[in-house]
Protein backbone atom coordinates (compact mmCIF):
# COMPACT_ATOMS: atom_id res chain seq x y z
CA UNK A 1 0.00 0.00 0.00
CA UNK A 2 2.66 2.54 0.83
CA UNK A 3 4.62 1.46 -2.54
CA UNK A 4 1.02 2.39 -4.56
CA UNK A 5 0.99 5.67 -2.49
CA UNK A 6 4.46 6.60 -3.40
CA UNK A 7 3.96 6.20 -7.16
CA UNK A 8 0.82 8.03 -7.20
CA UNK A 9 0.64 11.03 -9.13
CA UNK A 10 -2.59 12.27 -7.92
CA UNK A 11 -3.03 15.86 -6.28
CA UNK A 12 0.79 16.65 -7.38
CA UNK A 13 -0.66 19.44 -9.86
CA UNK A 14 -2.19 20.49 -6.25
CA UNK A 15 0.60 20.33 -4.28
CA UNK A 16 2.75 22.29 -6.98
CA UNK A 17 0.61 24.87 -6.96
CA UNK A 18 0.70 25.20 -3.09
CA UNK A 19 4.05 25.38 -3.53
CA UNK A 20 4.67 27.94 -6.32
CA UNK A 21 1.79 29.94 -5.95
CA UNK A 22 2.66 32.21 -2.98
CA UNK A 23 5.64 33.23 -4.63
CA UNK A 24 4.08 34.07 -8.10
CA UNK A 25 1.44 35.96 -6.05
CA UNK A 26 4.23 38.10 -3.84
CA UNK A 27 6.73 38.50 -7.14
CA UNK A 28 3.65 39.96 -8.91
CA UNK A 29 3.36 42.30 -5.82
CA UNK A 30 6.87 43.54 -5.61
CA UNK A 31 6.66 44.48 -9.19
CA UNK A 32 3.34 46.39 -9.23
CA UNK A 33 5.31 48.04 -5.82
CA UNK A 34 7.70 48.67 -7.48
CA UNK A 35 6.27 50.23 -11.11
CA UNK A 36 4.17 52.57 -8.81
CA UNK A 37 7.22 53.64 -7.33
CA UNK A 38 9.26 54.53 -10.51
CA UNK A 39 6.31 55.98 -11.96
CA UNK A 40 5.82 58.67 -8.50
CA UNK A 41 10.02 59.47 -9.09
CA UNK A 42 9.13 59.93 -13.07
CA UNK A 43 6.13 62.12 -12.57
CA UNK A 44 8.12 64.08 -9.75
CA UNK A 45 11.26 64.55 -11.62
CA UNK A 46 9.06 65.96 -14.73
CA UNK A 47 6.73 68.28 -12.20
CA UNK A 48 10.11 69.12 -11.02
CA UNK A 49 11.67 70.24 -13.99
CA UNK A 50 8.19 72.00 -15.75
CA UNK A 51 8.42 74.13 -12.57
CA UNK A 52 11.64 75.15 -13.12
CA UNK A 53 11.41 76.41 -16.05
CA UNK A 54 8.01 77.94 -15.19
CA UNK A 55 10.16 79.84 -12.72
CA UNK A 56 12.93 80.59 -14.42
CA UNK A 57 10.72 82.65 -17.16
CA UNK A 58 9.97 85.02 -14.33
CA UNK A 59 6.01 84.47 -14.78
CA UNK A 60 3.69 85.60 -12.30
CA UNK A 61 1.74 83.32 -9.94
CA UNK A 62 -2.26 83.60 -10.63
CA UNK A 63 -4.05 85.60 -8.10
CA UNK A 64 -4.30 84.89 -4.72
CA UNK A 65 -1.14 82.55 -4.46
CA UNK A 66 2.46 83.05 -4.18
CA UNK A 67 5.20 81.77 -6.78
CA UNK A 68 6.40 78.90 -4.51
CA UNK A 69 2.53 78.12 -4.02
CA UNK A 70 2.60 77.40 -7.74
CA UNK A 71 5.58 75.65 -8.48
CA UNK A 72 4.67 73.02 -5.74
CA UNK A 73 1.40 73.22 -7.64
CA UNK A 74 2.91 72.55 -11.16
CA UNK A 75 5.01 69.76 -9.33
CA UNK A 76 1.81 68.17 -8.36
CA UNK A 77 -0.18 68.19 -10.99
CA UNK A 78 2.19 67.45 -13.46
CA UNK A 79 2.18 64.29 -12.87
CA UNK A 80 -0.75 63.06 -13.30
CA UNK A 81 -0.62 61.19 -10.33
CA UNK A 82 -2.65 61.20 -7.59
CA UNK A 83 -0.04 62.61 -5.42
CA UNK A 84 -0.95 64.47 -1.65
CA UNK A 85 0.72 67.73 -1.05
CA UNK A 86 1.35 67.84 2.13
CA UNK A 87 4.09 64.79 1.41
CA UNK A 88 6.17 67.76 -0.71
CA UNK A 89 8.55 69.44 0.43
CA UNK A 90 9.89 72.33 -2.45
CA UNK A 91 13.29 74.34 -0.77
CA UNK A 92 14.73 76.60 -3.46
CA UNK A 93 17.93 78.26 -2.98
CA UNK A 94 18.97 80.97 -5.03
CA UNK A 95 23.13 81.82 -6.30
CA UNK A 96 24.47 85.03 -8.08
CA UNK A 97 26.25 82.70 -10.38
CA UNK A 98 26.73 78.45 -10.90
CA UNK A 99 30.60 78.74 -9.09
CA UNK A 100 28.47 79.29 -5.75
CA UNK A 101 26.68 76.33 -5.80
CA UNK A 102 29.66 74.70 -3.80
CA UNK A 103 29.78 77.19 -1.62
CA UNK A 104 28.37 76.68 1.67
CA UNK A 105 25.92 79.83 2.87
CA UNK A 106 26.49 81.84 -0.89
CA UNK A 107 22.89 80.79 -1.23
CA UNK A 108 19.71 82.68 0.20
CA UNK A 109 16.28 80.94 0.39
CA UNK A 110 13.84 81.88 -2.79
CA UNK A 111 13.03 81.77 -6.32
CA UNK A 112 15.93 84.17 -7.22
CA UNK A 113 15.40 87.09 -9.55
CA UNK A 114 16.93 87.86 -13.09
CA UNK A 115 19.72 86.05 -13.90
CA UNK A 116 20.22 84.51 -10.63
CA UNK A 117 21.00 80.41 -11.10
CA UNK A 118 18.29 78.73 -8.34
CA UNK A 119 18.92 75.48 -6.78
CA UNK A 120 15.36 73.23 -6.48
CA UNK A 121 15.55 70.29 -3.82
CA UNK A 122 12.52 68.83 -4.42
CA UNK A 123 11.62 65.49 -1.58
CA UNK A 124 8.39 63.63 -2.18
CA UNK A 125 7.58 61.03 0.60
CA UNK A 126 5.58 58.35 -0.58
CA UNK A 127 3.13 56.07 1.02
CA UNK A 128 3.36 52.11 -0.07
CA UNK A 129 0.47 51.06 -2.25
CA UNK A 130 0.87 46.62 -1.23
CA UNK A 131 0.96 45.33 2.71
CA UNK A 132 4.05 43.39 1.72
CA UNK A 133 5.70 46.44 1.53
CA UNK A 134 4.21 48.12 4.37
CA UNK A 135 5.29 45.08 6.47
CA UNK A 136 9.22 45.44 5.28
CA UNK A 137 9.58 49.23 5.94
CA UNK A 138 8.16 50.11 9.40
CA UNK A 139 7.59 53.90 8.42
CA UNK A 140 5.71 52.73 5.26
CA UNK A 141 7.07 55.61 3.02
CA UNK A 142 10.01 55.67 0.64
CA UNK A 143 11.88 59.67 0.70
CA UNK A 144 12.37 60.34 -2.46
CA UNK A 145 14.73 63.68 -3.50
CA UNK A 146 15.26 65.40 -6.96
CA UNK A 147 17.75 68.42 -7.35
CA UNK A 148 17.74 70.42 -10.36
CA UNK A 149 19.64 73.55 -10.86
CA UNK A 150 18.38 76.40 -13.26
CA UNK A 151 19.82 79.96 -14.28
CA UNK A 152 16.67 82.76 -14.31
CA UNK A 153 16.11 84.39 -17.32
CA UNK A 154 17.13 88.27 -17.44
CA UNK A 155 13.06 88.57 -16.72
CA UNK A 156 12.24 91.87 -15.51
CA UNK A 157 11.27 92.44 -12.22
Amino acid sequence: MLRNLLRSRRGATAVEHALILPVFFLLTLVMIETAWQMAIVAGVDHGARRGARWISLGAAAPTGMTRDERLAEIVLTSTGLPLSAGRLSVTPTAFSSFTQLGTPGAGVGGLGGPDQVVQYVITYQSTLLTPPARNLIPTGLLRFRTVIVAQNEPFPQ
